[in-house]
């Protein structure tokens, strides 16, 4: 005989819904900076989160370009300062800096900080003609870190998906970025509140124009890499306006390497160093395709008139020094490739049939491609620390494993345990999951963008306990304990987390009841109630 406990969760989802809509909606206006504004100079300021000597200035989560975002709303996709000494111990101490949304589509800009001031992309506020917020354009702005005075906004980019960077030259910090409305690179100078094009598609009256680019990131001011269409004829300005004009391009073109705080040469038709040029007689001229940057080498293919292509790598350093005096030859040419992990030229990581090998670019495969390591459940490589690889495995969660030093040929039919670092899935955009050594210990931060985690930042001591399955789990999941919110959930989004939980729960109803035998009718119940009665005092 069965016993069915009556719908619970229908009225705790009930009072979850009156007690979000208690929560206050004022409009902020007498925002006030916290305690978490004078960290100290800043240390490092790659991605989404810095770190300066005594604090960690991150972006809350990843909040949508049409939420508000009039100065003192945002919580969510806000600046927010935490003191470093508090991941420790698990008793956060976290403030809103910038009550400002700080997002972007384009991965690789990340934050900049410079003389008290954080330079960031936010969504307009402004409304356009229709009478709309603006929010799929952005300006590029600057606020003080402790609050004082008003946030200067530069410029409107237009899109919201623009690519851009900051840098810093001559004491002035600048943002590049590519016009998509006028087919350039443009650097702003907020100093002066000059722009000044950097290069240009379709250069009317020009020998070169722009044909394609890669921004480059932590690269200390050295910003982008671009390469030039040269063209073999003279601008006919009558001839231009006809449908369908083009000119005659030369058979080789050129590569420019631009640095912040760079100026025109002379009458010069781009800004920056030329440091590959093409152009030879009839039969030595070439082209040259950059198809990488990564981790300091700048990739790129040369392409002869007559001869066979090569693939050859450089440290940005050497390219912007001698050009390609120091370049070396890439002879595995495919593992040339953002999905690798490239530490070094004779130091990559790549992914093949579930099998992790090290291997080199220097070289043609070998003995010298070595398998480190094998799980079937590994879907995209991110980086290597202390001997452990961080991947996305197949359900987007983020996860290492220890790497194997294994003699080029061994057999490596045992799988590696996967430590699953997440507790769910997690973002790949702008919120990549970051390493940082903070205090004697290392910890990852990373997007939790489950519908418990709703897109906020958390994180881990990697080095801390792993929880591994009961010896009757065969199928069983190794993880790290201890994860945790680093920042602040509205209220709005709680509710979010507290509804899908109980939801999680309902998982484990048969008709929406909770069935059970009479002779464990008790310790079931008793566990039933008290699972939602916590989640319910959570939310309260």
């Amino acid at each position: 005989m069965k016993k069915i406990l009556a719908k619970i969760i229908c009225a705790v989802l009930t009072l979850c819904v009156l007690c979000s809509g208690l929560v206050a909606c004022g409009d902020n206006s007498d925002w006030k900076a916290g305690n978490l504004t004078n960290g100290g100079e800043i240390i490092s300021q790659d991605g989404f989160i810095a770190e300066s000597e005594r604090y960690l200035y991150y972006i809350n989560g990843s909040a949508a370009n049409s939420s508000s975002n009039k100065f003192g709303d945002p919580v969510k996709g806000a600046l927010m300062a935490v003191e470093k000494s508090s991941l420790a111990t698990g008793n956060i101490v976290t403030e809103v800096v910038v009550p400002k949304i700080f997002s972007a589509t384009n991965g690789g800009a990340g934050l900049f900080f410079d003389g008290g001031y954080v330079y960031y992309g936010t969504p307009n506020t402004e409304k356009n003609s229709a009478g709309a917020v603006a929010y799929d354009e952005m300006n590029f702005a600057r606020t003080k870190l402790d609050g004082s005075g008003e946030t200067e906004i530069f410029f409107n980019a237009g899109s919201h998906d623009v690519e851009y960077r900051f840098a810093k030259a001559n004491g002035a910090v600048c943002v590049v970025y590519y016009d998509v409305d006028d087919q350039a690179l443009i650097s702003y100078n907020t100093t002066d509140k000059s722009s000044t094009t950097i290069a240009k598609k379709a250069n009317d009256a020009k020998e070169e124009s722009l044909d394609a680019y890669k921004f480059i990131d932590g690269s200390n001011g050295t910003v982008v890499v671009y390469t030039t269409t040269v063209y073999a004829e003279p601008y006919n300005a009558s001839e231009a306006e006809k449908t369908g004009y083009t000119r005659a391009t030369e058979n080789f073109n050129r590569v420019y390497v631009y640095k912040a705080g760079d100026v025109k040469n002379g009458d010069a038709d781009v800004i920056g160093k030329k440091v590959l040029d093409g152009k030879g007689d009839a039969f030595n001229s070439a082209t040259y395709t950059v198809t990488l940057i990564q981790n300091g080498f700048v990739f790129y293919k040369e392409t002869p008139v007559q001869g066979t292509p090569k693939t050859y790598a450089v440290a940005i350093a050497d390219l912007l020094e001698s050009g390609k005096e120091n370049q070396q030859l890439v002879k595995n040419e495919t593992y040339v490739a953002s999905a690798n992990i490239i530490m070094a030229l004779d130091n990559v990581f790549v992914l093949e049939d579930g099998v992790v090998y090290n291997t080199t670019l220097l070289e043609l495969d070998g003995a010298i491609k070595k398998p480190v390591a094998k799980t079937g459940t590994i879907s995209t490589l991110l980086f290597v620390d202390n001997a452990e690889l961080y991947y996305y495995n197949s359900s987007s969660q983020l996860a290492k494993v220890t790497l194997k030093n294994v003699e080029g040929g061994a057999d490596l039919n045992e799988e590696v345990n996967e430590v699953r670092v997440s507790e769910d899935t997690v973002s790949s955009a702008w919120f990549k999951p970051e390493i940082m050594k903070i205090d004697g210990k290392t910890y990852v931060f990373f997007l939790d963008n489950s519908a418990t985690g709703n897109s906020y930042v958390k994180y881990v001591d990697v080095n801390g306990a792993v929880v591994e399955p009961e010896e009757d789990q065969t199928d069983g999941v190794y993880y790290l304990d201890g994860v945790k919110l680093l920042g602040k959930k509205t209220d709005e989004d709680f509710a979010k987390e507290i509804t899908s939980r109980i939801e999680n729960l309902a998982d484990e109803l048969v008709g929406g009841y909770l069935e059970f035998d009479d002779e464990n009718a008790e310790v079931l119940t008793v566990k039933a109630v008290s699972d939602v009665k916590a989640i319910y005092d959570g939310a309260s």
